[in-house]
């Protein structure tokens, strides 16, 4: 484990609360199952330095593994990486409405045309030009 970027107390990697750090690993610190409180209070200030020692040293016997923090067994899941990603925004009621889950998909289309105003009604074909089969454009009330 590195003992300055690695998340092994549980509060964050070490490197960010300290100025100055060199390349050390965990094992580095560790004599005999415990803390070398000599070597950790030349590398830490004295509130780190009380942080660490108040931690139990990690076991040493084992073999380092890669971890993926976001999930219980700790390994990595593709869906656990998307909700780290993914934005949960308060869904838009006109949106919950438009795509309701009993609609047909075509009734959703339709009502999202409808409210874009991108629907052919009389209005819209007016705009390009095109009268419809009750109103004359040279009536002033058609």
């Amino acid at each position: 484990m590195d003992f300055w970027h690695d998340n092994w107390i549980g509060s964050g990697p070490l490197c960010q609360r300290v100025k100055v750090f060199q390349n050390h690993r965990v094992a580095d610190f560790v004599i005999g199952g415990e803390w070398n409180a000599r070597l950790l209070s030349q590398a830490l200030q004295l509130g780190l330095l009380r942080l660490v020692m108040a931690t139990l040293p990690p076991a040493l016997q084992e073999e380092d593994r890669m971890v993926w923090m976001l999930t219980p067994s700790g390994e990595f899941s593709v869906a656990s990486a998307l909700a780290l990603v993914r934005t949960h925004s308060n869904a838009s009621v006109g949106a919950a409405c438009i795509w309701h889950r009993v609609l047909p998909i075509t009734i959703s289309f339709f009502m999202l045309c409808l409210l874009s105003d991108r629907l052919p009604l009389l209005e819209q074909l007016r705009r390009f030009g095109v009268q419809g089969p009750s109103r004359c454009y040279c009536c002033v009330n058609p």
